[in-house]
């Protein structure tokens, strides 16, 4: 059995990686307690003057390969809500806030893609 969660938040327009270890634990969403240390102590700094970044998730058991990963974004309205509002307008679902995430990523990395085009 796993002994450590490791969750790896990188930005690619940043290049930039931040990774949290945790004891594992399958009762806890992990992810939810990263983005959360993230945005709590990061966010501010990184994301100061950009309301949107590209973010990709990876979830390692004791540094073996990746067994979970997404493509996401930081997008602050959303992390606002979902954060600072304790997750009230989300009902508290972190599944559908990391949806949505997902949606917002999906759709700019196309405007981006049909921009250059």
């Amino acid at each position: 059995m796993a002994k450590t969660t490791t969750v790896r938040l990188y930005f690619p327009n940043i290049h930039k990686k931040f990774e949290y270890c945790y004891e594992h634990d399958i009762e806890r969403d992990h992810v939810q307690d990263a983005m959360r240390q993230w945005y709590d102590q990061e966010a501010d700094l990184y994301f100061a003057l950009y309301g949107y970044g590209p973010m990709d998730v990876s979830v390692r058991n004791d540094n073996e390969q990746p067994h979970w990963a997404i493509k996401a974004c930081y997008q602050e309205t959303l992390w606002h809500s979902f954060f600072r509002e304790g997750g009230e307008s989300w009902h508290g679902k972190f599944g559908r806030f990391t949806d949505t995430l997902m949606e917002w990523r999906y759709r700019e990395d196309n405007r981006v893609t049909s921009k250059a085009a």
